[in-house]
């Protein structure tokens, strides 16, 4: 038996309900992060980010941070985090692409089958570790209030490593979830190849667990559950709406 990439978190569009045709048009187009500001709360939808080569986990990860930073440096009060279309790939530029927006110190991790932590995933400085490997370059670190009002957006498509993504943010506080349970693929896997490589066979090896060791079965479940269609023009997006109004209510 032969092991193979571990902890791989692959893109799957198979889990994308036939209704949300919008979310499988966005995907064909590739990872496009969308940033606005909104008066005083900022919003940022996180794409699917499907890459292993360094070079553009980087890429992304640098991408999304200046992003970040840029709405950042003008004063936003609160943030909004979409990850309504993001069905997964890899986590790690999603986490060092937010960092400004998150607590350095211990983020979450990985627990085995023997309910040990395999695996921890930790901000020192802003740079995103696992274990004491650094995973993520970013070259700009911009220091802000980590523990800003914030509203995450999940729904059924938020698959894989988007769940990764938004375990993590569970251990923040001041953070709510808005919208629909996401698919059930946060957990690690491992491949396996059997009979000389003619068969090929994923096993979850490992659950996730956020910062304050709760540990999730598969699933993320919204604060607030609200059924709605996403929208690309987030004017007419009810689910924004609503997670703005809960926003400015926290906002101090």
């Amino acid at each position: 038996m032969l092991r193979v990439n571990k902890h791989e978190f692959r893109l799957t569009n198979h889990h994308i309900p036939k209704q949300d045709s919008l979310i499988v048009t966005e995907l064909s187009k590739g990872p496009r992060i969308v940033i606005q500001r909104h008066g005083e709360i900022g919003y940022v939808r996180i794409p699917h980010m499907p890459f292993v080569e360094q070079t553009q986990i980087d890429k992304y990860a640098n991408m999304l941070n200046d992003s970040v930073c840029k709405v950042s440096s003008v004063g936003v009060k609160a943030w909004i985090v979409d990850l309504r279309m993001n069905a997964g790939g890899n986590f790690r530029p999603m986490l060092a692409g937010i960092a400004s927006l998150l607590c350095d110190g211990i983020l979450g991790g990985f627990v085995n089958s023997d309910g040990k932590t395999s695996e921890v995933f930790e901000l020192r400085n802003g740079q995103l570790f696992i274990n004491d490997n650094q995973e993520v370059t970013v070259s700009r670190i911009f220091k802000q209030n980590c523990q800003l009002p914030m509203a995450v957006l999940i729904g059924s498509s938020t698959g894989s490593s988007g769940e990764v993504t938004a375990i993590v943010l569970t251990g923040r506080s001041t953070t709510k979830f808005f919208g629909q349970p996401t698919f059930g693929m946060a957990n690690s896997t491992q491949g396996f190849y059997l009979s000389n490589k003619q068969i090929y066979i994923l096993l979850t090896t490992a659950q996730l667990k956020n910062s304050k060791g709760k540990k999730f079965n598969n699933r993320v479940l919204p604060d607030q559950t609200f059924k709605h269609s996403i929208q690309l023009n987030l004017e007419n997006d009810k689910l924004v709406e609503v997670a703005e109004k809960w926003l400015s209510s926290q906002m101090k």
